[in-house]
């Protein structure tokens, strides 16, 4: 008979052999499974999406001069841009968001602690508008009765299709309204308008007042 090759035939060799044989190929087949599962899971990482960016996790205001969370009440959004409006309660102020959480501006009165906003014409520190974006240090609101101020409880805020801002000034029981940019434009509600209450007008004048008019509100 013909001589086999050094390739052991399992039909014919020792069973120590045939053993032997089997564990290593069995281990060949682990390794192979494992280099393969590693290879697999590395290619999938590469093609995994990267995890969206976190825009905001929680307002700090670890800053002694960070007055940008004492209690946000009321919220609305244009539905035009997204521009968000937040009725920041106890600074007697809206504050205004981009759709990503930029603050844009603050409004109510003294709201700026300095910058081309300030309004500094006798008398000072009234209704102000405040911007970052152009040099503007925002700050807490003053509470009051003016136009364009608000109480110790604003609340509830809406946007319009316009885009003009509606403001809930509950401990003054009226509402105020803003343009988006925020410029008071008008407010309504029992007897708003002084000089229409003193001249004793009609019930429906003393009850709105507008900046157009000149009428103190």
């Amino acid at each position: 008979m013909k001589r086999r090759d050094e390739d052991t035939d399992e039909s014919t060799a020792p069973r120590g052999e045939i053993d032997r044989m089997r564990g290593t190929s069995a281990l060949g087949r682990i390794a192979l499974l494992l280099a393969l599962s590693t290879l697999g899971s590395a290619a999938l990482a590469a093609s995994s999406p990267a995890a969206p960016p976190l825009l905001w996790e929680r307002c700090v205001g670890a800053a002694a001069d960070d007055v940008s969370c004492r209690i946000p009440r009321g919220v609305a959004s244009d539905p035009n841009d997204g521009t968000v409006y937040v009725t920041d309660q106890a600074n007697r102020r809206i504050v205004v968001f981009s759709p990503w959480g930029s603050i844009e501006r603050a409004w109510g009165w003294d709201v700026v602690e300095s910058g081309p906003g300030d309004d500094t014409t006798a008398p000072e520190d009234q209704f102000e508008i405040c911007v970052p974006a152009n040099g503007d240090v925002c700050k807490a609101g003053v509470q009051g009765s003016g136009s364009g101020q608000f109480g110790s409880i604003p609340q509830g805020v809406a946007v319009d299709s316009s885009g003009a801002v509606y403001v809930v000034d509950f401990s003054n029981r009226r509402v105020q309204k803003f343009d988006s940019e925020g410029n008071f434009v008008l407010m309504f509600g029992g007897q708003v308008n002084k000089t229409k209450v003193e001249e004793a007008a009609p019930a429906a004048q003393q009850n709105r007042c507008t900046a157009a008019s000149g009428d103190v509100c």
